[in-house]
């Protein structure tokens, strides 16, 4: 079912757009080449110091296997992945996690904002789409929108849900604020946290949503909508893999888009269904 089938009744008024970031709305491949996450720069390039990287790569050695093994139940995978972020945020406060540390990362080349949601980004401003970025990134919600403002975009619009930190004002991070957010549970659920963006989502009929795993499609419920209509990205270089899970992609999403031609030519199908 394409968009216009499935979306029918939509309008600019009547729409949000709900968005997963790394390998979504930035690349995960630039050639062959993988693009890092905005944290995963701060843990390879030395920001927060040599000690922290070595803390921060146990961590992810201990529980991202667990995160991803489709042997281990929802309820093992979901305790490894808040054990994880929590974990991990006691470690960024204790090596000074800064406002300047994260505006050095955002900074980084490699990190590349695909075209098609450059489109939407624009679109949805001059339109006053509601945009939700919803991230398990550890620290999404101080670093996606300085992100997206660097590169000189309108964020008047967007709603990053996210893992947070408060900062003191030497600009050092001393709190981690609730909720964790991670893969298992980066859905509609934890908006009881952020009741204005709650209500501003659920006031939506139609959602747009774009997601690059097989958790991605739940980041909004058909219950609180009339209509999802659901765009899976398929970053898998293996193409043995590839075809193997690819057929678990066209189950989940309304459509599965591999290169950036398919994406730039969805933007432009959006664009003139809510123009």
């Amino acid at each position: 079912m394409n968009i216009k089938e499935k979306l029918n009744s939509a309008t600019a008024q009547n729409t949000a757009f709900v968005f997963d970031f790394d390998a979504t709305m930035i690349h995960k491949y630039i050639g062959d080449t993988e693009v890092p996450s905005i944290i995963s720069i701060l843990r390879s390039d030395g920001y927060l110091g040599d000690e922290y990287s070595k803390e921060a790569y146990a961590l992810k050695d201990k529980y991202h296997p667990i995160e991803i093994d489709p042997n281990k139940t929802d309820i093992e995978r979901l305790v490894a992945a808040e054990s994880w972020w929590s974990e991990h945020g006691t470690v960024l406060i204790k090596y000074k996690l800064s406002l300047t540390a994260i505006e050095q990362a955002i900074r980084n080349d490699k990190i590349v904002l695909r075209k098609g949601f450059e489109d939407l980004l624009h679109f949805s401003y001059e339109k006053s789409i509601p945009l939700f970025i919803f991230s398990a990134s550890g620290i999404g919600k101080d670093s996606i929108t300085k992100y997206l403002e660097y590169k000189k975009i309108d964020t008047t619009h967007v709603h990053v849900i996210s893992n947070s930190f408060t900062f003191n004002k030497d600009g050092f991070a001393i709190e981690r604020n609730e909720p964790i957010i991670h893969g298992m549970n980066k859905n509609e659920g934890v908006l009881e946290y952020f009741p204005l963006d709650r209500d501003l989502l659920y006031s939506k009929d139609f959602v747009i949503l774009a997601g690059d795993s097989l958790e991605d499609p739940k980041m909004a419920s058909d219950n609180n909508h009339k209509a999802i209509y659901r765009i899976g990205i398929c970053c898998i270089k293996d193409e043995t893999k590839k075809a193997e899970i690819l057929p678990i992609y066209k189950e989940r999403f309304d459509i599965v888009l591999e290169g950036e031609s398919e994406l730039i030519d969805e933007a432009k199908n959006i664009i003139e269904l809510l123009s």
